[in-house]
């Protein structure tokens, strides 16, 4: 996604350079995430789960700055002028805020996927993994609710890319689950498979409900 921002950088210039999401959003931070994916790369390719989830907290932490800087910068153009707020938004925000929301979604669900990898690696019993995935697909769906909703509350637009990124998650862990391999099966039960698998479909229906929601509200 960050080849988009980096292609646009490169062949428009001046324009988007300058441009408030570029150095009030991104700043130096993106910097930071490309390095913590560069060590996260190999760190997973040896299988060193503990570390390569380290480093998959540390490219979650600047993406996380990155769209708060992003929406604060947003809501100063607005204090300051109404006007200036179609500065932020058409080919504005789907070349310099959108590839970063995405890369925030996907992050944030791989880096509860990496965590529960970790308790894989480790052999942990069948009762903490369950236990785990159940909180990690919580958080995952109110952060996506939070996106929609809460930003409400402090007089933001509703941020839509992060949710949709926990609706296409939850829609494959559930088609993982709905035929899963023998390892799972041989390590869950029927009940704790079955369990997560129609929690899943019924995250992501509810998710694409709040997002049809929120859209038709507003």
């Amino acid at each position: 996604m960050q080849a988009i921002f980096c292609y646009v950088i490169n062949f428009w210039g001046v324009e988007y350079m300058n441009h408030p999401l570029v150095i009030d959003g991104v700043s130096y931070w993106y910097i930071v995430a490309c390095v913590a994916q560069t060590l996260w790369s190999p760190a997973f390719a040896y299988e060193k789960m503990p570390l390569a989830a380290t480093f998959m907290g540390c490219i979650l932490i600047p993406l996380i700055v990155i769209a708060y800087r992003q929406h604060m910068s947003y809501n100063k153009a607005m204090e300051r002028n109404v006007r200036l707020s179609m500065y932020f938004r058409g080919k504005y925000y789907w070349l310099l805020q959108f590839p970063f929301e995405l890369h925030l979604g996907w992050i944030l669900a791989a880096f509860a996927l990496n965590v529960n990898v970790v308790l894989v690696a480790n052999n942990v019993s069948s009762v903490i993994q369950v236990i785990v995935a159940v909180l990690s697909l919580g958080v995952l769906s109110l952060i996506s609710i939070w996106c929609l909703f809460g930003k409400t509350l402090t007089n933001q637009t509703p941020n839509y890319t992060i949710p949709s990124v926990s609706i296409w998650t939850t829609f494959w862990i559930y088609v993982e689950l709905h035929n899963p391999k023998t390892m799972i099966m041989e390590t869950f039960s029927s009940t704790e498979i079955n369990g997560f698998c129609y929690g899943s479909i019924g995250v992501f229906f509810g998710l694409i409900y709040c997002c049809v929601w929120k859209l038709a509200k507003d």
